[in-house]
């Protein structure tokens, strides 16, 4: 734990600095309220002139707030993990602490939280301004704890894709091609089938134990890829 705590000290010269972060949460909580207020607003706004609130409009005010979700993860986690390792072997970084007789595991697991926990709080920050789409309701507290939960997994998940793509290629620029491409995959499956997730207590169970075991997979298998053994 002492060596990774060392690590995570010395990939702050390398990972998204605090003050580029709080610009990044400023600039993305800003642009997702001004949305949701929009959006909230043409519903109220049209529900007054009707008489009665407008299911189809709160049903895509609900996917469009849950979409912006996993837009967030889609495009933060390649950003901090799909380069990560194979930036610092190209920096010698990886030499110097395997020479500082630091474990490959140690490594591995302090680039992923590094990159993970940087991800989550970007992620979220933007969760309670996404809830405003669920005050016209149908949305009860248990299923926005669910979907908090989804994203949570969802974003482990990812987050451990992205940083063993990092770790099999020496190419950063590939790395971010297939760890973006894999995440479009990913997301738009989780999307499609998110009704069952948030409507099945059993599968919502065993959708979060299934990324929580092949994210810990391929955390631990990241160390045996070609970063390590180039």
């Amino acid at each position: 734990m002492y060596n990774i705590l060392k690590i995570l000290s010395r990939l702050n010269e390398v990972y998204v600095k605090q003050r580029l972060l709080l610009v990044i949460l400023i600039a993305q909580n800003t642009i997702l309220s001004l949305i949701m207020l929009i959006f909230a607003n043409v519903i109220i706004t049209n529900g007054q002139i009707n008489g009665e609130l407008d299911y189809s409009q709160i049903r895509l005010f609900y996917n469009t707030a849950i979409i912006m979700l996993f837009l967030i993860v889609l495009i933060f986690a390649p950003i901090l993990l799909s380069r990560s390792l194979n930036d610092l072997y190209k920096k010698n970084i990886i030499e110097h602490l395997l020479s500082a007789r630091i474990d490959i595991s140690e490594i591995v697991y302090a680039v992923y939280f590094r990159g993970f926990t940087t991800l989550i709080i970007v992620l979220i920050s933007a969760f309670p301004i996404i809830v405003i789409s669920f005050y016209f309701g149908g949305f009860g507290v248990v299923k926005i704890l669910r979907l908090l939960g989804i994203m949570l997994s969802y974003a482990t998940l990812f987050s451990s894709i992205c940083l063993y793509i990092s770790a099999s290629f020496v190419d950063e620029n590939v790395s971010t091609v297939i760890s973006y491409f894999s995440g479009l995959v990913l997301t738009l499956l989780n999307i499609y089938y998110m009704n069952y997730f948030l409507n099945n207590g059993l599968i919502f169970v065993a959708y979060i134990l299934f990324n929580i075991i092949i994210s810990l997979i391929l955390v631990s298998v990241a160390k045996k890829t070609e970063i390590f053994n180039a």
